[in-house]
């Protein structure tokens, strides 16, 4: 027998290699199928040639997906299987019983599991590197980066998978806790989110984030980690694509690189906890005492946030509106019962008996007081969320979605204080009209609604972002403190109104815009019914007469005013804004590309059609009788049967 005071046991790693060798025999020959013999059998392929890059890129692809997936499922596999004696009473004596210290054994262990998983990855990519030799398209890089980000994985993945199973007596546990850290952090964030968007005034659950996901590693190497193709680039940063790709490189390698150094803290956490876990815990769903409270309370807040909720929409919400206090009320009441669930189901898992009720009590109590508390700060805003509005001096630009039944439906960006002026009293008069937004039920159809978003980018580079879903009354258009009438203000300025007319999707600088065609769509009406249609696609030369005739109304203010609500065709009431005549209906939309961001050479002058290249972006626009220079030149191409209007 080795010295007690060994680190390592080299008869213990051989015999734990021996009984986990099927494991082991898997893992190697997945990873044979995915990488030598697939390259074998494409490069193999008559039919098909394939060039040093594409062959790279492939490879690089076995560390994106492919290489997460492999690391994280066969992490907790190999975990599992080195710690299993950790789970039953009898081995966890006997291992403990021999004359090795406790790092001795853990270090045995982790170094077996780890040499398994090494072992198979090199074998695999060494077979790789000399089968893409053999055909001429072997690239170092590739086959290095690959490699390297794969061990980084297999490292992080199998040190995380053996804290789990450390932390637990049970086979199973150590898995189900494996699979849940792995996606908790992105699965609360989604449920806070969803619980402070229904009660939170304001709230903006408008796109998924990922600031929870560096908590979540699946979830964010398989969002960083991925192969990229270079291509050659012009002096002003856009991409040339005439002479093909250059090369391949790993993106997201400095991030799994973060992780890796992450695994040898787990590690290491791991081997700290070992020394101190006692062998009777075995058997226990936890088996570090410290840990036993925090399963039990992490358990309850799980339980109430998403069983709570989910209960809370099929008991409550289906009647209720969202915001209101009955709506608040019954959703807190049914996260208590699912939050008491989840405790004393904990309780019964670590206690091993259903007689938890009488000694648990105190725990279950504060559970229900912290849930209640958290009802009632949504609606006395103790935080000051949902009355806040920065001040405008701290407000570099901003962002608005701001889509209506009327004509407004777009995105707008705005830098100039008199547009950033009306915004912040638009977000104001929000805030003021809660009252009757939040008393309104959504659940029964209303008459107008609108979606307003808003992102201030502020000077310090913080993101506040606000959204409303309103419920719109056109008689309040006559209040001026009303969202109506705040937002038909900001709606009307002329920073919008211009990216109005020209469809708010244009390059930030016009010049490096090269119109190439276009497409307009009129609808005629006689007396109120269809008369006919006529639509045409405009040539480089007319598309680009008609834009400089836009930029011109554009300049002038010729647009027809801004409306929440949506017209009919006689065009009076509900709305008091100039209605669309009803003696015809006329669409446009031009095409061009962004010379910034072109993918071609070619240079040519502004406003200029290039017959070498097809458009890779186009606005949309709706003519209306105000736009007076529009209409004179469709009129002067022929391209339209209108009557001039005043």
């Amino acid at each position: 027998m080795p010295s007690v005071k060994s680190y390592f046991n080299r008869e213990l790693f051989c015999g734990t290699l021996r009984r986990t060798w099927p494991l082991w025999a898997a893992y190697t020959f997945v990873w044979l199928l995915l990488l030598p013999v697939k390259l074998f059998t494409d490069l193999n392929d008559r039919h098909v040639v394939y060039s040093r890059l594409s062959v790279a890129y492939e490879l690089l692809n076995s560390s994106d997906s492919t290489g997460v997936a492999m690391a994280a499922v066969f992490g907790i596999f190999f975990a599992m299987a080195m710690f299993a004696y950790l789970t039953n009473p009898r081995a966890t004596n006997g291992i403990h019983a021999m004359p090795i210290r406790r790092e001795g054994l853990f270090l045995t262990h982790y170094a077996a599991g780890l040499f398994c998983q090494v072992t198979a990855l090199l074998v695999s990519f060494a077979l790789s590197a000399l089968i893409t030799a053999a055909f001429g398209v072997f690239d170092f890089y590739s086959v290095g980066a690959g490699l390297l980000a794969n061990l980084l994985l297999v490292l992080f993945f199998y040190s995380f998978g053996v804290l789990c199973m450390i932390c637990t007596g049970q086979v199973l546990a150590g898995a189900v806790f494996y699979g849940i850290l792995n996606f908790l952090a992105v699965g609360m964030n989604a449920l806070l989110t969803t619980f402070a968007g229904n009660f939170l005034y304001g709230y903006d659950n408008r796109f998924f984030t990922f600031s929870a996901a560096p908590l979540s590693p699946v979830v964010n190497i398989f969002h960083r980690l991925h192969a990229h193709i270079l291509w050659p680039q012009t002096q002003d940063g856009g991409n040339v694509r005439d002479s093909g790709p250059i090369g391949v490189v790993l993106d997201g390698l400095d991030v799994v690189a973060v992780y890796a150094a992450v695994g040898l803290v787990l590690a290491t956490l791991a081997l700290l906890l070992y020394r101190t876990r006692k062998s009777e815990m075995t058997g226990n769903t936890v088996a570090i005492t410290w840990l036993r409270p925090v399963f039990k309370y992490g358990v309850s807040l799980c339980s109430a946030f998403s069983l709570g909720q989910l209960l809370s929409y099929f008991v409550f919400q289906l009647t209720e509106s969202a915001y209101t206090v009955g709506a608040l009320v019954g959703t807190i009441l049914c996260m208590i019962l699912s939050g008491l669930i989840g405790y004393y189901a904990a309780e019964m898992l670590l206690k091993k008996s259903f007689r938890v009720f009488r000694a648990s009590w105190k725990g279950a109590l504060a559970t229900v007081i912290v849930f209640v508390l958290v009802g009632i700060s949504f609606p006395l805003d103790l935080t000051g969320y949902q009355s806040y509005v920065p001040e405008q001096d701290e407000i570099e630009r901003a962002r608005i979605d701001l889509y209506s039944d009327g004509n407004i439906n777009d995105h707008f960006e705005l830098t100039e204080s008199e547009s950033i002026a009306l915004l912040r009293d638009a977000h104001y008069a929000c805030i003021l009209d809660k009252p009757r937004q939040t008393s309104v039920n959504r659940q029964e159809p209303q008459e107008y609604y609108c979606h307003f978003g808003i992102d201030y980018i502020l000077t310090d580079g913080t993101l506040v972002s606000r959204c409303y879903d309103l419920a719109l009354t056109p008689e309040m258009l006559t209040d001026p403190s009303s969202p109506e009438s705040a937002l038909t203000k900001l709606a009307e300025c002329t920073e919008i109104t211009q990216q109005r007319i020209l469809g708010g999707r244009l390059p930030s600088n016009p010049e490096s815009m090269r119109i190439t065609g276009g497409y307009i769509d009129c609808s005629y009406y006689r007396g109120g019914e269809f008369d006919r249609n006529e639509d045409a696609e405009l040539d480089a030369i007319q598309a680009n007469n008609v834009f400089i005739a836009l930029m011109q109304d554009c300049v002038e203010g010729n647009i027809a005013n801004a409306t929440l609500f949506e017209e009919n065709e006689q065009g009076t009431e509900p709305t008091t804004k100039p209605a669309f005549p009803d003696e015809y209906y006329l669409n446009l939309e031009l095409w061009y590309y962004d010379a910034s961001d072109t993918p071609h050479t070619a240079a040519v002058e502004t406003y200029k059609y290039d017959a070498t290249v097809e458009y890779n972006a186009s606005f949309y626009t709706r003519v209306t009788p105000e736009m007076t220079a529009t209409l004179n030149t469709l009129r002067a191409m022929n391209l339209i049967d209108i009557p001039l209007y005043k």
